[in-house]
């Protein structure tokens, strides 16, 4: 396990962009929570179009780190995006999706447009933005994600979840969050 350049190969599931229809309560991910489930009634007829992560805006120098530990030795249980080295930290082989949720954390990171404090780590200077008053306003305070992930519970970690679905399981978050879905589709590549 290492450091490697974040380098962006959305991959083309077809079961990503046509969902089959059947009903599944819950499906647990790796981490052993369940995700929620979207309405299957909400898929629309046509295929959904997700986003070209390719394009995302992201700090000078992001790299993908699978060791669990920051290269500066920061280290925690979860996956999570360090600021001060530009790294997405994952615990060893995580699904593609936890990998660009933290790619997302990177990006709010680029819109606040400096390098952060060790108090601002968190991302909390990303509410200052054009950016998070726009996906606020569609996205208030109702998280559709609350039932299954704890930690998505604040507009930061929505967002970045919601950016997630929109690049790798785009017709999930349409059935889940037209309003998420559509803001995606207007504010990011």
């Amino acid at each position: 396990m290492g450091t490697e350049r974040l380098r962006i190969n959305t991959p083309t599931p077809t079961s990503n962009l046509t969902p089959t229809p059947t009903l599944v309560v819950s499906e647990p991910d790796k981490l052993g929570v369940d995700k929620p489930t979207p309405n299957l009634l909400s898929y629309p007829a046509t295929v959904v179009e997700g986003g070209d992560l390719a394009g995302l805006a992201l700090p000078a120098n992001v790299t993908v780190n699978t060791s669990g530990c920051a290269s500066d030795g920061s280290c925690y249980w979860y996956n999570f995006y360090w600021a001060p080295t530009h790294e997405v930290v994952l615990q060893g082989d995580e699904p593609y999706i936890r990998r660009v949720h933290e790619t997302c954390h990177a990006h709010q990171h680029a819109v606040i447009g400096r390098e952060l404090t060790p108090n601002e780590y968190d991302l909390h200077p990303w509410y200052d933005t054009v950016e998070a008053s726009s996906y606020e306003a569609i996205a208030g305070h109702d998280w559709p994600w609350k039932e299954a992930f704890s930690s998505q519970n604040n507009l930061i970690e929505d967002f970045a979840e919601a950016c997630a679905w929109w690049y790798v399981q785009p017709a999930d978050l349409y059935a889940l969050s037209q309003a998420r879905y559509d803001w995606m589709g207007e504010n990011l590549p």
